[in-house]
């Protein structure tokens, strides 16, 4: 990347007739601005190209999430600490002009520093100083590519408890690995006593103290909180006694690993344990314990309390 736009293009472009050498220090902010936006997408255009062929309108896709004002405004502030006494001028100037374009679906912020961070590549490109440029570029490009994976997981996140609610409203859906638990002190305690929740249902404008008390606790272990109408929580109630509030926990219960072993014998199997730890998110553990039940495992061991599970 750097050895194109630095050594590689840039003497070549200068043979061309009419090209002029321009002094940076005698353009405007937006005229920086103009030649670093032409730069950058440049850079970001080579680098998705890199990637693999792709049609047309997918690199463009994945260009513009790298082109778009927030992006840029989101790597300056990674690269502003990096920035000396010069190029901190040069972005103020470029982030401090006004401009006559329209921030189209972008906020004044980030536009404005977008124009800044423009102006600032603009500067150095037309300054020769092409190492200095496409250090500050990796450092804004790492902080960014970060940015959207944490973006591109919680969106996954999101999609899977979506289809995890929606399976919730299926008739038949099956709860036999699931335990029931109704009524305000019954699920207020599960939570205090560890119990690994999974899903909670609470009536759906109920705000009195007890309730939000257990809507903080399914926040804190992040258990998947369902706000239902009276009529879903007495479908899914048991004991028709559930107090506006019904929870959805692991019906496996604690023992030894002896237990286990004992179980293994029985069988006449080898011994067959699953040993877990670091495990933060309930419906990961539901999902492995689930999965090792079904795969013929004699138990499963989780850090709780001193206890195996």
């Amino acid at each position: 990347m750097e050895k194109s736009v630095g050594t590689g293009l840039e003497p070549f472009i200068r043979k061309i007739p009419g090209m002029k050498q321009i002094d940076p220090k005698q353009c405007s902010p937006l005229v920086l601005a103009y030649v670093g936006d032409c730069v950058f997408d440049l850079i970001v255009k080579t680098m998705v190209v890199g990637r693999g062929n792709r049609p047309v309108h997918r690199l463009h896709e994945e260009t513009s999430r790298y082109v778009q004002a927030s992006a840029q405004s989101y790597m300056m502030r990674f690269m502003q600490e990096h920035l000396n006494e010069e190029e901190h001028a040069v972005y103020r100037r470029g982030r401090n002009a006004r401009s006559v374009s329209p921030a189209k679906n972008q906020s004044i912020t980030d536009y404005r520093r977008a124009t800044g961070f423009e102006a600032l590549i603009g500067h150095l490109y037309l300054s020769e100083e092409y190492e200095r440029l496409t250090e500050l570029v990796t450092i804004g490009l790492e902080a960014w590519k970060k940015n959207l994976i944490q973006k591109e997981m919680k969106e996954q996140r999101m999609r899977e408890n979506s289809r995890y609610h929606e399976a919730e409203n299926h008739t038949g859906q099956d709860n036999s690995h699931t335990l029931v638990i109704e009524g305000r002190n019954a699920v207020l305690e599960a939570f205090r006593s560890g119990k690994p929740i999974d899903k909670v249902f609470v009536l759906d404008g109920c705000q009195d103290g007890p309730v939000r008390t257990i809507v903080r606790e399914a926040k804190k272990h992040d258990a998947l909180l369902n706000f239902v109408t009276k009529e879903r929580l007495s479908q899914i109630s048991e004991t028709g006694k559930h107090q506006g509030v019904v929870a959805y926990a692991a019906a496996y219960e604690y023992s030894t690993v002896d237990d286990m072993l004992a179980l293994a014998e029985e069988r006449g199997e080898d011994p067959f344990i699953l040993i877990l730890d670091n495990i933060e998110d309930p419906h990961n553990l539901g999902a492995i314990i689930r999965t090792a039940n079904l795969a013929g495992a004699h138990g499963v061991i989780i850090p709780k309390d001193g206890q195996s599970g």
